[in-house]
């Protein structure tokens, strides 16, 4: 792979570098003459060569080595769809739903994928009794308000929004 000098790293040859290297071994020049003149590796101005002389194909595309992927883009569909419909679901409930043939860490690195996290949902504070009965006094002593006295009010809510996830920014 020829070096990118600009980005400072390797790229892909070209359609028309594969087909100059293929030209000016056919002329006779060996490989390291071929380096010189492209700028193309010896040993990837050999492999492109060894291809086309093997298979008669210049394009690198060859089918990819491994096991095929486990989900589908039909199931990534539907386990998006799933994790939308249910936002507290874990991803072991989350599996037992789709009754998709997988394991727990695939369906968990997929939603890792969709930049989906999990966060703990805060709890909601415990109102005691004598919370409580502050709460009716205060409704009581406001219930025959105005509409136009209530919009003199400013009330706040302490409710923290989180922006960005692991910034620290609220």
């Amino acid at each position: 792979m020829p070096w990118n000098k600009a980005a400072g790293k390797r790229r892909e040859t070209t359609l028309n570098e594969r087909v100059r290297i293929i030209e000016l071994r056919s002329l006779g020049m060996s490989f390291p003459q071929i380096e010189a003149e492209t700028g193309v590796s010896r040993a990837q101005a050999y492999r492109i060569y060894r291809r086309w002389k093997m298979y008669g194909d210049i394009n690198p595309q060859t089918p990819l080595t491994g096991r095929p992927p486990k989900l589908n883009d039909r199931d990534k569909r539907y386990l998006a769809r799933l994790s939308d419909a249910h936002p507290r679901a874990t991803a072991r409930e989350l599996l037992h739903e789709s009754r998709l043939d997988v394991g727990v860490s695939t369906l968990s690195h997929y939603l890792h994928t969709l930049q989906w996290r999990v966060f703990l949902a805060r709890c909601k504070p415990w109102i005691g009794p004598h919370n409580r009965r502050q709460r009716k006094r205060w409704c009581r002593l406001r219930r025959k308000w105005k509409i136009s006295v209530w919009r003199k009010h400013c009330y706040t809510d302490e409710v923290y929004l989180q922006i960005a996830t692991g910034t620290g920014y609220r």
